[in-house]
């Protein structure tokens, strides 16, 4: 059963890894950052914090995160069918 599990960690971590790769690009691509900087329509505190938020979701550790559970998940599948069925 907890097969199942783990082939469900390792399809939803690959989801995510995608969407925080292509959210990524959106942002360099777009040039989000340098736009909201330039905004008159913010105020200071607010550019300063859509910075911080575009920021840190274009360098976040998080998709090292997901890099590593998918990883993970997918070698104790491995590791399981072997030690269970093979062996």
């Amino acid at each position: 059963m907890w097969y199942i599990g783990t082939i469900g960690f390792v399809i939803y971590f690959a989801h995510r890894f995608q969407i925080s790769e292509k959210r990524e690009k959106l942002i360099v691509d777009t040039k989000l950052i340098h736009t909201v900087s330039v905004m008159d329509e913010f105020t200071h505190e607010q550019k300063d914090a859509l910075h911080y938020i575009l920021g840190t979701l274009v360098s976040s550790r998080e998709r090292w995160n997901y890099i590593f559970i998918f990883v993970t998940s997918a070698l104790a599948l491995i590791i399981g069918i072997y030690l269970d069925f093979i062996r």
